[in-house]
């Protein structure tokens, strides 16, 4: 269910990002309004509008630290730190140049074993995985509609063949009768 806000791909003859302004016009209709980055707002059809960011319930209520963008910046070992790609400078003695490292899940961040100040600076979110990416990793519903699809296709095909092995064997039956008749009334014409 799209709610209000929620970012989102609409198709029209190329995919344009949106935000969901009204998730739905009418509750009897499949169109929902959207506003464009443009600021042009328009109704769509709910068909031509896929997420822009898979997953993006468990984005939007994924527990984060309470501290604003300020806060995140020049933090010290031992700090709590959220998720996120840091920069990571090290001081007294400056023994490397500013570095970038990846922190997939909360944690507290590490001493340096080779200087005393080290200050990790927050970058941006990770980026996301492949597997988790609807241009890649098909969602599990339209993966369950193919399979019954190809299920229901496979169950046609096996019906046919059934019926063509029915009609295979009449045919056999029919054809070995004549020739055995074929076959007699050739041993009564040669035997007179």
């Amino acid at each position: 269910m799209l709610k209000k806000h929620t970012p989102v791909w609409v198709w029209d003859s190329y995919w344009w990002p949106a935000y969901v302004v009204v998730p739905k016009l009418n509750p009897t209709s499949d169109v929902i309004l959207v506003q464009f980055e443009s600021g042009v707002t328009a109704p769509v059809k709910a068909s031509d509008v896929r997420l822009r960011v898979p997953q993006v319930e468990k984005t939007v209520l994924m527990p984060q630290i309470s501290y604003s963008l300020p806060e995140r910046l020049n933090l010290p070992a031992g700090s709590i730190a959220s998720p996120g790609i840091y920069i990571v400078s090290h001081l007294d003695p400056t023994h490397a140049t500013p570095h970038e490292i990846v922190i997939g899940t909360e944690m507290t961040l590490p001493r340096c074993q080779l200087c005393s100040n080290v200050r990790f600076s927050w970058k941006c979110l990770p980026p996301q995985k492949i597997e988790e990416n609807a241009f890649f990793n098909p969602e599990p519903i339209d993966l369950a509609a193919h399979l019954r699809s190809a299920a229901v296709d496979v169950d046609k095909m096996t019906q046919a063949s059934r019926q063509l092995i029915r009609r295979s064997k009449q045919f056999l039956a029919t054809w070995d009768s004549a020739r055995r008749a074929f076959a007699s009334n050739l041993a009564l014409i040669s035997n007179s």
